[in-house]
């Protein structure tokens, strides 16, 4: 039996279940790691990164790879019009 003297309604159960997961899933989930950066020039040598020609087109060729079946998806879901 309930707190309330009754039996919990469906929608009561469903309720709680809902916040019972949000709650796990907020205190669980990890959050972005943060540096602490705290200056420009921190910050500047960490987002300056060097690449040769030869490391460009190897990552160029990656991505093109590992991207190759969404663009294909993304390109089949575009329809044409002609008037």
């Amino acid at each position: 039996m309930a707190w309330w003297g009754g039996k919990p309604s469906v929608l009561f159960r469903l309720l709680f279940a809902v916040t019972v997961l949000v709650a796990v899933v907020a205190v669980g989930a990890p959050g972005a790691v943060a540096r602490s950066v705290t200056t420009a020039t921190g910050h500047t040598a960490e987002d300056a990164v060097v690449h040769s020609a030869a490391q460009e087109r190897a990552l160029d060729k990656h991505t093109l790879a590992v991207t190759a079946s969404d663009a294909k998806a993304a390109a089949a879901s575009v329809t044409t019009r002609t008037t």
